[in-house]
């Protein structure tokens, strides 16, 4: 077992409200879903459409449901890589919200991007632009670099 697999179930084993692990990497041993490449598919048609945010939210909901995978050691869990898109203006997504939402059922392994920076509870996007961030005080969550 890897030492991030240990960190991964020492972490399940506190039996956290929330289950969310961000990382940097592709952890081996999950099936990872490319969010941007595959949400960007599924929002082509309704891009110009005045409900967009909303079509967006069932879209992601629907996408996360439907790739949902589950491991014995560790249950349920939807592993997303490439996750920019999360921040792009025009969606509005709440993506503290999404991550509650998804990590009370579900382990939710979030790829952050090279860029990235995780401080005092908020992860921005980039650490050069600290003008897109979510907050997760009061989620629980752990970071795997």
């Amino acid at each position: 077992m890897t030492v991030i697999n240990e960190q991964i179930l020492k972490f399940i084993a506190g039996h956290p409200r929330t289950k969310i692990i961000l990382t940097r990497q592709v952890i081996a041993g999950y099936e990872w879903v490319d969010l941007g490449k595959e949400l960007s598919k599924l929002l082509q048609p309704v891009v110009h459409h005045k409900l967009l945010q909303a079509l967006a939210l069932d879209n992601l909901n629907t996408f996360i449901a439907n790739n949902t995978e589950e491991l014995p050691v560790i249950g349920e869990y939807i592993a997303l890589k490439n996750t920019g898109i999360l921040f792009e203006p025009e969606l509005k997504f709440d993506i503290r919200s999404i991550l509650e939402q998804w990590g009370k059922s579900q382990i939710v392994l979030f790829q952050l991007s090279p860029n990235a920076q995780v401080t005092d509870n908020k992860v921005y996007l980039s650490k050069y632009d600290q003008s897109c961030f979510f907050d997760l005080t009061g989620l629980n969550y752990i970071v795997i670099e």
